[in-house]
């Protein structure tokens, strides 16, 4: 993408410096916090601008925040990741909607205790009555039994 004359200088009138090292952008913000800018008659999400001037390919890439402050455009909090890096970076730093916290979850913590106890019990029976009471599969029922769901929350025995 070829920049307009002044689009660099003008990029640098729009951010704050803060004491953390982070570049705040003080102008336009999406809903998600992600920094807006104008180049010519394109608008771009403002941490992806210094790739974009860098002429770095970030096509199908995204350009990711170390620093995690969604409105930063400092360079050295950036790095050019795929989706999957992006995702990696954020379960490491424990970002990751996870449990009843998720959005679509039927289940809140004290529901996956109830059923983890339930399965202490050497007398499996009640899979069907469960997955009925609690509005799920026995396959949602079996991954939280053994673990492979629901993992965030422990029984305290």
């Amino acid at each position: 993408m070829k920049l307009p004359d002044g689009c660099f200088e003008r990029f640098h009138t729009k951010y704050i410096k803060q004491s953390n090292g982070c570049w705040e952008w003080s102008a336009a913000r999406d809903k998600d916090g992600y920094g807006l800018y104008h180049v010519g008659k394109k608008q771009i999400q403002a941490h992806r601008f210094h790739a974009i001037a860098a002429n770095i390919d970030i096509k199908g890439k995204h350009v990711c925040h170390a620093c995690d402050n969604p409105c930063c455009v400092n360079p050295d909090h950036l790095f050019i990741g795929s989706a999957k890096d992006n995702n990696v970076d954020k379960v490491n730093k424990g970002r990751q909607s996870k449990g009843m916290n998720q959005g679509r979850s039927k289940l809140t913590d004290h529901a996956v205790r109830e059923i983890k106890k339930e399965f202490l019990n050497p007398y499996h029976g009640q899979k069907i009555k469960l997955s009925k009471k609690y509005n799920i599969s026995l396959t949602c029922l079996h991954r939280i039994a053994k673990n492979t769901a629901w993992t965030h929350i422990q029984l305290e025995i």
